[in-house]
């Protein structure tokens, strides 16, 4: 797999993610069963052989829609990562996003995509699926212009400054009150304008980044007790609650769980 872009394959019964966050792109597939997918308050039912495309710093999130659960193929990808896949840089998120993709061409083929890179044994293969199903994402096929939009790339400056001081301090212990100075904002405002762009309220926001970096970190070898501090949580145990929330399973079983 590319640098940048990681594949997950999960088989979820009992256990709910609850409104998460990747700093890149989402592309995913029901392998089985039914989930609820649940994206900037709506909670849409996503069956075998759908499709779901979630933008970068879009919280989501999602649960069981029947008693045997669901299982799931997962692409992420940076946006640096979709950057080197094309020479001239020519993709946008600037785009009106519907979470589940509504041709069914289009979805069988990324399902099948995805599928190659969960499975197939050839490198070129792997890499070939890749390229392919970023470029149909990246371009209009998937969307429905007439439909509810979920506009990945935020317009408001004050939003994206927001945004960025969290991203820039999600070590430290940030005040709602801090947030509304950057914005210029009343704290109740602030709060209903990130949650509508946003998916989630600027705390579920800040430990969401904060998950991701400390994931990243974890991936990389580095000692959890160290990861906790210098990624914001109290202390370890404060790091593995929030861990086994949105991953299903403590830092140490997921880091072993993809090295095997």
């Amino acid at each position: 797999m590319a640098p940048g872009a990681e594949i997950a394959q999960g088989a979820c019964r009992d256990f709910a993610f609850p409104a998460h966050v990747h700093e890149g792109l989402t592309l995913g597939s029901v392998v089985s069963g039914r989930e609820y997918f649940q994206i900037k308050d709506q909670h849409i039912p996503a069956g075998r052989g759908a499709v779901y495309i979630v933008p970068p710093d879009t919280m989501h999130g999602g649960y069981s829609y029947q008693r045997s659960g669901w299982r799931y193929i997962s692409l992420y990808i940076t946006p640096d990562a979709i950057a080197r896949l094309f020479d001239d840089n020519a993709y946008s998120f600037d785009l009106r996003w519907m979470p589940i993709v509504q041709d069914t061409t289009v979805a069988r083929t990324l399902a099948q995509s995805l599928q190659e890179m969960a499975h197939h044994p050839a490198r070129l293969c792997v890499d070939v699926a890749l390229v392919k199903a970023v470029s149909i994402v990246c371009s209009a096929n998937v969307y429905d212009s007439t439909s509810a939009a979920f506009v990945s790339q935020v317009k408001d400056r004050r939003l994206c400054n927001v945004r960025d001081f969290i991203d820039a301090h999600f070590q430290t212990d940030i005040s709602l009150e801090q947030l509304a100075t950057v914005a210029g904002w009343s704290r109740q405002h602030l709060i209903a304008t990130f949650k509508k762009h946003f998916g989630g309220t600027p705390y579920a926001y800040l430990v969401a980044r904060r998950l991701t970096v400390a994931r990243n970190r974890i991936l990389a070898g580095d000692p959890l007790a160290v990861v906790a501090v210098e990624c914001g949580f109290c202390d370890q145990s404060h790091l593995n609650r929030h861990f086994v929330r949105v991953f299903g399973q403590s830092p140490a079983a997921y880091a072993r769980s993809l090295a095997a």
